[in-house]
C-alpha cells in the first residue's frame, strides 16, 4: 500500500448484522484489504468510542452496511455521519453504503452509489472489492500477468467514473477540527461538534447556523433535538 491510512476498510454494522457482517469481512481480508472490524480490534476493558475514532480517521473507506437495524442505531448513524462531514465530496475518503437488506434509505445517502448485496451475489463482492481498493491498485489489477506493460511503456490513464458525491456547499464556522457531525432523519439540518469545545446546528437547505452552543455545557437547542450519549459524542466527551 502507498497511502498513509491503517486500514483500508472500516466495516460500520449493526451488532444484529454480525452474522452476515462478519463472513464479509472474512472475504475482505482474503482479497487482500486491510479491515477494520470491531471483533478484531476491541479488546476487554476498552474505551470504545475512543478505539471506533480512531478507527474512522485511520481508514480509507467507511462501508456502511445497510439494514433496518442499521439505520435505527445511533452509533451507526454516528460513525456515518462522521465520515460524510470530514469528506463531504467522498475524494480523499470514500463512503459505501452496502444494502444487506431491504429498507427505507434516508435521503441523506441517496446521492451516493449503493452497492447492492441483499444476495451476496459475486457481482456484488467484486464491485465492493474494487471500490474499497486504493486508485494505485486498482490501476494495477487491470493489467493480467500474460499482458505485463513493457518496460518505460507509459500506463493507460483510468477512465473517468460518475462522481459518488458532489459538494454542494461548504459549513464554516468552527475554530478547530471538527470530530463527528449528525444528520437529521428528514436531511434538514445537522449538527457538528468540534475540539473547539462547541456545538452547531446548521440547516442544510441554506447553510446557515441555526444554532449554537459553546464550552462544556451542551443544553440549548441542541439538547432539544439529540440524545445526551450522541451531544457527548459530538463535543468529544469519553
Amino acid at each position: 500500500m502507498t497511502d498513509a491510512f491503517q486500514y483500508d476498510v472500516f466495516l460500520s454494522h449493526n451488532p444484529k448484522d454480525k452474522p452476515r457482517v462478519r463472513p464479509l469481512a472474512e472475504r475482505l481480508k482474503a482479497a487482500g484489504l486491510r479491515v477494520w472490524f470491531d471483533e478484531w480490534v476491541l479488546q476487554p476493558g476498552a474505551d470504545m468510542d475512543s478505539v471506533i475514532e480512531r478507527g474512522l480517521e485511520s481508514a480509507r473507506v467507511q462501508v456502511l452496511c445497510l439494514s433496518p437495524a442499521a439505520l435505527a442505531s445511533d452509533w451507526v448513524a454516528l460513525e456515518r455521519n462522521t465520515a460524510l462531514f470530514r469528506d463531504p465530496g467522498n475524494t480523499g475518503r470514500r463512503f459505501i453504503p452496502l444494502l444487506l437488506a431491504d429498507c427505507d434509505v434516508p435521503d441523506a445517502l441517496r446521492r451516493y452509489k449503493v452497492v447492492d448485496f441483499r444476495e451476496e451475489t459475486e457481482a456484488g463482492f467484486a464491485e465492493l472489492v474494487a471500490a474499497c481498493r486504493s486508485e494505485e491498485e486498482a490501476a494495477g489489477s487491470g493489467t493480467s500477468k500474460g499482458s505485463a506493460r513493457k518496460k518505460g511503456q507509459a500506463a493507460e490513464p483510468p477512465e473517468e467514473g460518475e462522481p459518488l458525491a458532489v459538494l454542494e456547499r461548504k459549513l464554516t464556522g468552527h475554530m478547530n477540527w471538527v470530530w463527528s457531525v449528525a444528520i437529521s432523519p428528514d436531511g434538514t439540518w445537522a449538527a457538528s461538534g468540534s475540539r473547539d469545545k462547541t456545538a452547531k446546528i446548521w440547516d442544510l437547505e441554506s447553510g446557515g447556523l441555526r444554532g449554537n452552543v459553546g464550552g462544556p455545557s451542551r443544553e440549548g437547542a441542541i439538547g432539544r433535538h439529540l440524545p445526551r450519549r450522541c451531544l457527548d459524542r459530538l463535543c468529544g466527551v469519553h
